[in-house]
């Protein structure tokens, strides 16, 4: 008994997927426990600007432009023993599969180093475009709510610290590409946590002791960084030490590679991300601070319901992309499936509970922000499930080497803007036009083209098994919207 316990306590610890569920918890923690200090020790304009920079910050995932998953799937690779010169060769007749015996299956340490200097090189130069991004078009973007704040400067303060965290951030988030495609995720996740765990106690503090915007904002980003900082001292020990005493390379042998992967994946991501994140941007110009507000807190919400249900997937994905260069394609698919059903299953039943007792739990914070009507949630999960499907019907299909988030992104882009146009002559334009544009364009557009290439690639079985396990939630969801429409 004792034995299977202890069995049980090591899976646990070791399980990628539970330890990043352990750090979403305290992400969410982090919302549910610290929320009801941020309503109402903060005005609701300072609300509307927290989670306004919240929104903005988000954009700091175009800034990798297809790196980040091109680099991790490199160091995956490089774990799963394929060499550099493999490396440039993904796209031609599955050679990862077809040579996947005639390689060792232990980590290729030179291939490793490569991929590490090649990280370094490019992330410099994305955390500058960063920084001068942010610093320019950011605040622009943030400048009208900011302004509206009493105590305007510690606004511009604490978003000017944003931006020199967050470029931080980018700078050396190659560091947890490397850490979790050597193997690490389960490490890098419970750093996270207990990181977490630390920013709600001293977040909670400085609320509860008026340390107000600025001083909440500066733990946040401080323990934001924290992280990076332990995962590179781990990593002077991680795996023998081998990765940091590897010979110094510049990375010019992948970063060929690097950029044809990345640069489409890049397009993809700026095109999808910038259309999506638009839509708070638009509606902070022309809604009331209270309107923003409650929008906000519901977008924050359900975009954490969707973090936390994809975790299993991107848990598993360094494990996904290792195995498919050992070319064990069954075990691959196993993992595919069961992960994007553990996924459907949180998103049906989150989505449930926010729409019957989510009013009811903002109700006892005795706060002046609410949620949004039943409609606008039902809208906004479908278009959060449908781009967390398209998401991983692409990060799949891209393990292969084959990228099409450029065009795919480029369609969804298209497909939103025409939707809203026909919709703006029909009707006065309001918030759910926008969220109905956008939830259309992902299940009518992005999802059909993406799933069509992954169909395509690894077999009408895995289509059938995709439909099985993303459709039911797909069905909940459209019930919903159809009965708050008839009501």
């Amino acid at each position: 008994m004792l034995k299977h316990a202890e069995n049980l306590v090591r899976y646990l610890w070791n399980s990628p997927t539970v330890n990043t569920w352990l750090n979403l918890v305290v992400n969410l923690g982090n919302s549910i426990i610290l929320l009801p200090l941020v309503l109402s020790v903060f005005s609701v304009e300072e609300i509307a600007v927290f989670y306004l920079f919240s929104i903005v910050i988000g954009f700091n995932i175009l800034f990798s432009f297809g790196f980040g998953p091109t680099i991790s799937r490199f160091f995956a690779y490089a774990n799963g023993g394929m060499r550099v010169e493999e490396l440039s060769q993904l796209k031609v007749n599955e050679p990862s599969v077809m040579n996947a015996n005639a390689r060792s299956s232990e980590t290729n340490w030179e291939t490793v180093a490569v991929v590490w200097g090649a990280s370094k090189r490019i992330y410099k130069g994305l955390a500058i475009i960063a920084f001068l991004t942010f610093g320019t078009v950011g605040s622009l973007a943030v400048a009208h709510s900011v302004n509206q704040i009493e105590g305007r400067w510690a606004g511009w303060g604490s978003w000017g610290l944003m931006i020199i965290c967050q470029s931080l951030l980018i700078r050396f988030s190659f560091l947890r590409a490397a850490i979790a495609g050597l193997g690490g995720v389960a490490l890098a996740a419970r750093v996270s946590a207990i990181c977490g765990l630390v920013a709600i106690l001293f977040g909670g503090a400085v609320l509860y002791y008026g340390g107000g915007l600025f001083g909440y904002v500066l733990v946040r980003q401080l323990l934001l960084v924290t992280p990076l900082v332990i995962i590179f001292l781990i990593l002077r020990k991680f795996r023998g030490g081998n990765l940091l005493q590897l010979k110094d390379s510049d990375g010019s042998q992948v970063m060929g590679v690097a950029w044809k992967s990345a640069k489409r994946a890049g397009i993809g991501h700026v095109l999808k991300f910038g259309t999506s994140y638009s839509l708070p941007l638009i509606y902070a110009q022309f809604a009331s601070a209270a309107q923003l507000a409650s929008y906000l807190v519901t977008y924050k919400l359900l975009q954490t319901l969707m973090q936390f249900a994809q975790a299993p997937f991107f848990a598993w994905l360094p494990s996904i992309q290792r195995l498919y260069s050992q070319g064990k394609l069954d075990q691959m698919m196993k993992q595919v499936v069961s992960s994007g059903g553990l996924s459907a299953l949180v998103v049906t039943s989150g989505v449930i509970l926010v729409v019957f007792w989510g009013d009811s739990a903002i109700e006892l914070l005795d706060s002046d922000v609410g949620l949004m009507d039943s409609l606008i949630i039902f809208l906004l999960a479908i278009a959060l499930y449908g781009e967390m499907v398209a998401t991983q019907g692409l990060q799949l299909y891209s393990v292969s080497g084959h990228v099409v988030g450029d065009r795919a992104s480029f369609y969804y882009m298209v497909s939103f803007i025409v939707i809203g146009i026909i919709l703006s002559f029909l009707r006065e334009p309001n918030l759910d036009m926008f969220i109905f544009s956008m939830a259309a364009s992902f299940l009518f557009c992005y999802i059909p083209y993406v799933y069509y290439y992954s169909v395509s690639f690894f077999g009408r079985q895995y289509g059938l098994s995709v439909l099985g396990v993303f459709g039911p939630t797909f069905c909940v969801l459209g019930i919903g919207i159809l009965y708050n429409i008839n009501i």
